[in-house]
């Protein structure tokens, strides 16, 4: 906790919902669960924050019973239990809570305490995504375009991913430019793509920083530019991402925006190649056998 007015403020409000609890309120054994695990310090306060959840949760608060879940899930407080979260998410879920149908369908799509079932997690992600939650939306949009328990429909897959990106999801804005770029499900169209990139890239996705690192490089969507094309493949590569350090080492290669430097580009391809990259694998050996 940050300064003695920020304690204060927490053993009000504990005392505050510790009296709710003696007027039978079962609304108030879950917020004390929740104000125990913010300020959880060790394993004994989340265990007292599971203990409140599970207080709760028994008295038919499904938010407790997901918060319980996810620490089941995550053994938090607990012993780790696959299971124990499958039944507190079904339990939150079937009582209509979006991110418990969510968290089950994750279980089902992954196998996770449970067989895996496709269909069983369609339900789930559909009954979650028909009450707007953006993550959900987006992984209808993945069944869609992929055809995973349904017949691939990349236009209705468009149609969820919008839904999401609406509610600033990155991984739908990335997923939009995708079929913007390549015109799976919709008329391709690279200037769409590059929106849809840019919006995914101001929420943190490199894979969107590397594809707009693409786009200003080959002048698709938008204006030609290098040092564009430069900002966004580093910015990509210093997050870790593959193909946007991949992209950077082509732009040493080539001398694109910056003085060719091979030794930077074997670097660069390098560090790609070990985060999995094949492409920069074999670029890696080519220029290793002309230096």
């Amino acid at each position: 906790m940050n300064g003695s007015g920020v304690e204060r403020d927490y053993e009000k409000a504990f005392a505050l919902f510790r009296a709710a609890t003696e007027q039978g309120e079962s609304g108030a054994l879950f917020h004390l669960g929740r104000l125990s695990y913010e300020i959880a310090q060790g394993d004994d306060d989340l265990r007292e924050a599971a203990e409140w959840f599970r207080m709760a949760a028994e008295r038919g608060e499904p938010e407790a019973a997901c918060d319980l879940g996810i620490m089941y899930l995550d053994g938090q407080g607990v012993a780790q239990d696959s299971r124990e979260a499958l039944r507190l998410f079904l339990s939150a879920a079937e009582q209509g809570m979006p991110q418990a149908q969510y968290n089950l369908a994750l279980m089902y799509k992954n196998g996770d305490g449970t067989e895996k079932d496709d269909l069983e997690a369609l339900r789930w992600f559909r009954e979650a995504a028909e009450q707007d939650y953006a993550e959900a939306q987006n992984w209808m949009g993945v069944i869609y375009q992929f055809g995973e328990g349904v017949e691939l429909d990349c236009a209705k897959a468009a149609e969820w991913y919008l839904k999401a990106a609406a509610q600033d999801c990155a991984l739908a804005e990335y997923n939009l430019g995708y079929l913007y770029k390549t015109g799976k499900g919709v008329k391709q169209d690279y200037a769409e793509a590059f929106k849809w990139y840019t919006k995914a890239a101001a929420n943190g996705d490199s894979q969107s920083m590397k594809n707009l690192g693409y786009l200003y490089e080959e002048g698709k969507g938008v204006a030609q530019d290098y040092e564009k094309a430069l900002e966004w493949y580093r910015k990509g590569a210093d997050l870790g991402n593959a193909a946007a350090e991949s992209g950077l080492a082509g732009m040493y290669r080539d001398g694109k925006g910056v003085a060719k430097d091979l030794k930077k580009a074997i670097e660069l391809y390098r560090r790609s190649a070990e985060h999995g990259n094949k492409y920069a694998e074999k670029e890696l050996e080519l220029l290793q056998g002309k230096s």
